[in-house]
């Protein structure tokens, strides 16, 4: 659990401080999940009283969602209601559902990437960018590509999607 703290603290560390020197304006927004509900609440507001010039968004929710223009996405951890969470985010968010015209999900949990457009949104499901632990050995979550995603938006949609390698 040590290694663990430390290893998301150099992780954070190395993307929220450039992130903050290249920007005028930096967010980060937590979705708990599964295993770590209130540890991450925790750790996120550890975050938040680390880098005050960092705006986070921490509302210790299953989902929620954001806008950048005319874009809306909708993040869950996805280890609840993933087979309707398009139907949720025009339900529970319909003020950004209809200002939007580019509506994604987002969500990880089950350690592969897929990608598929629909329910009137692009739905994101994000793989595990970390080599294998035991838990993902012993379930047989080992063949996913290490991979991190990061995408790059314009205020009408996805702009660019770029791949970072992993180990």
């Amino acid at each position: 659990m040590i290694n663990a703290w430390q290893d998301a603290a150099n992780f954070v560390k190395s993307i929220i401080e450039p992130a903050i020197e290249n920007s005028s304006i930096t967010e980060l927004r937590a979705i708990g999940g599964n295993h770590d509900f209130d540890m991450q609440w925790a750790f996120v507001e550890m975050i938040r009283a680390r880098y005050p010039q960092l705006l986070a968004f921490n509302p210790g929710s299953y989902r929620q969602v954001f806008m950048y223009g005319q874009v809306a996405i909708m993040m869950a951890h996805g280890d609840t209601a993933k087979a309707k969470l398009s139907q949720l985010f025009a339900n529970e968010y319909p003020a950004e559902w209809s200002d939007s015209v580019w509506r994604e999900v987002h969500w990880g949990h089950f350690h592969t990437e897929t990608v598929k457009d629909e329910g009137g949104a692009i739905q994101r499901q994000f793989g595990t960018p970390k080599p294998s632990d035991g838990y993902e050995a012993k379930n047989g979550y080992t063949m996913g590509a290490k991979t991190l995603k990061l995408l790059e938006y314009t205020s009408s949609g996805l702009y660019a999607e770029y791949t970072l390698l992993g180990e």
